[in-house]
C-alpha cells in the first residue's frame, strides 16, 4: 500500500472518531441532569445540542476536505468558543441591566460572567491559535508535509540510466547546476544509489538516482516513483529526528550532531548536515545494498565536503572517514586498492582543495 493511501486511511480513522466523540460527549451529561432533575426531560436542550454538533461536524467536513489537520481543527473550535466566550463576557458588561431583567441573574452571577468570560474567551483564543501555529511548524519539519505535485516526474540524468529530479525553484538558487554535478558524479549502481539535497528550509531542491538503472534489476524494484517521493519525506523527516536528538545530547556536551546513518536489512539510509548546525542544508544518501553500507557512508562523507566547499564553506573534519579498501582517511590523498580512481574523484582534485578525496 502506497503510503499516500495510509496517510489517507489513517485521517480517515482519526475523522471518524472525532465526529462520533462530538456526539457521544455531552450523553453522559444530560443522562445525569435526567436523573438529577427527576422530572421530563427537556428535549429541547437536545435539539440545541444537536443543532450545534451537527453544525461543527459540517464544519470538519470542511475542514477534512481541505486537509487540515485534527489538531489545527480542534484549534479552530477553540477559537470559535473562544470568541463566543469574550462576545458574552463583553455583552454581559455593557448591557448588564438589560441581561440580568431578560435571565434574571442574579448581581453576583452577573459578575462573576462579565469578569470571567472575557478573560477565558482570550485564553482559549490563545490556545487555538498555537495549535494551529505549532501543527503547522511540526507539518513543516515532519513527514506531513506534502511533497510537490511532480515529485516523480523526473528526466534523464547522468550517469547513463540515471534520473534527476529539480523543484519549482532550482533555477533562483545560484550554483545548483555545479551541486547535481557533483552528486551525479558520485553515483554508482555498485553502492550510491540516491542522493538528495535540501535547503536549510528543509525544502528538497534536487534529487538524483539509479533506481531504474538496469544493474538494480536483481533488487526487484518495482515502485521507484513511490520509493522517490518517501525518500524525499523521510529526509525531513530524518532531519526533524536528529534536531530532536541534537537536543537531548545537549547535555553530554558532545557537539553537535552532524550524521546519522540508518542501517536497515538492506542498504542504509544516510543523512549529513551542511554547515553551521545545517545553515547550507543538508544531504540524504540511500544505498540498497546492505554489504556496501560503509563504503557508500565513505562516499558520502567526501560528498558532503565536495557541496560544502562547492557552497563556499570550509571541509567539516566530523565527516571523514577510514577508507573500508586502504584503511586511510579522506582527509588525504590516496588510493584504493590500487591505482585506480573514480572520475569524481578526480575532477574533485582539480577544482576542490587537494586534501577533498572519494573512492
Amino acid at each position: 500500500m502506497s503510503q499516500s493511501v495510509t496517510a489517507r486511511t489513517r485521517l480517515f480513522d482519526d475523522f471518524t472518531r472525532l465526529l462520533v466523540g462530538l456526539f457521544l460527549a455531552p450523553v453522559p451529561f444530560e443522562l445525569a441532569v435526567g436523573i438529577a432533575k427527576k422530572e421530563e426531560y427537556d428535549f429541547r436542550r437536545l435539539f440545541i445540542i444537536l443543532a450545534l454538533l451537527t453544525a461543527l461536524s459540517i464544519l470538519l467536513v470542511v475542514l477534512r476536505r481541505r486537509e487540515w489537520f485534527m489538531q489545527s481543527i480542534v484549534g479552530y473550535y477553540l477559537i470559535l468558543v473562544g470568541l463566543a466566550m469574550a462576545a458574552l463576557g463583553v455583552t454581559v458588561t455593557v448591557w448588564d441591566d438589560a441581561i440580568r431583567d431578560t435571565t434574571e441573574w442574579s448581581a453576583g452571577i452577573e459578575i462573576t460572567v462579565s469578569a470571567l468570560s472575557p478573560s477565558l474567551g482570550a485564553l482559549l483564543i490563545i490556545a487555538g491559535i498555537y495549535l494551529i501555529w505549532e501543527r503547522r511548524r511540526r507539518a513543516r519539519q515532519e513527514l506531513d508535509t506534502p511533497s510537490p505535485p511532480n515529485i516523480t516526474d523526473v528526466r534523464a540524468g547522468r550517469p547513463v540510466g540515471g534520473k534527476i529530479w529539480r523543484a519549482a525553484g532550482f533555477l533562483n538558487h545560484k550554483g545548483a547546476d555545479r551541486l547535481v554535478e557533483i552528486c551525479q558524479g558520485q553515483l554508482s549502481p555498485v553502492d550510491l544509489h540516491f542522493v538528495a539535497f535540501y535547503t536549510p528550509d528543509m525544502e528538497c531542491l534536487f534529487y538524483v538516482d539509479l533506481l531504474d538503472h538496469t544493474d538494480l534489476d536483481t533488487y526487484d524494484i518495482q515502485d521507484t516513483g513511490e520509493r522517490r517521493e518517501m525518500y524525499v519525506q523521510h529526509g525531513r523527516h530524518l532531519r526533524y529526528l536528529t534536531s530532536k536528538l541534537d537536543k537531548r545530547f545537549s547535555g553530554l556536551e558532545s557537539g553537535d550532531l552532524v550524521r546519522t546513518v540508518l542501517d536497515v536489512e538492506r542498504g542504509a539510509l544516510f543523512l549529513y548536515r551542511l554547515g553551521d548546525r545545517g545553515n547550507v542544508g543538508f544531504l540524504l544518501g540511500v544505498t540498497l545494498n546492505q554489504t556496501q553500507v560503509d563504503p557508500t557512508d565513505w562516499k558520502m562523507s567526501s560528498l558532503a565536503n565536495y557541496l560544502l566547499v562547492a557552497r563556499g564553506a570550509r571541509p567539516d573534519d566530523d565527516f571523514y572517514r577510514l577508507c573500508p579498501k586502504c584503511g586511510k582517511t579522506n582527509d588525504s590523498p590516496h588510493r584504493r586498492g590500487g591505482d585506480d580512481k573514480p572520475p569524481s574523484a578526480a575532477r574533485a582534485e582539480e577544482e576542490d582543495p587537494p586534501r577533498l578525496h572519494a573512492v
